[in-house]
């Protein structure tokens, strides 16, 4: 049996640039393809005493975006 690893991105605030944080996804994620399975993103909405992006948003564009990667929330911990 092989072993399936996911990587759980690093949550983003206000304070960065949400364009940032996608213009560094497009340049981390297609070099780790083949790498990973699975992209998990937290699923609270403070982080911190900052906001955070809202889970199921980023997980609908990271599937459509990067379909070669199952996603999931880390917290709720399911699968989509």
């Amino acid at each position: 049996m092989a072993v399936e690893f996911g990587l759980a991105l690093v949550e983003s605030h206000p304070k960065s640039s949400y364009t940032e944080w996608m213009d560094n996804l497009d340049v981390i994620l297609p070099q780790l393809a083949g790498q990973f399975r699975s992209l998990w993103m937290t699923d609270h909405l403070f982080w911190n005493e900052d906001y955070a992006y809202e889970v199921w948003t980023v997980l609908t564009w990271l599937a459509a975006r990067w379909p070669q990667y199952m996603v999931g929330p880390m917290v709720i911990g399911t699968r989509q």
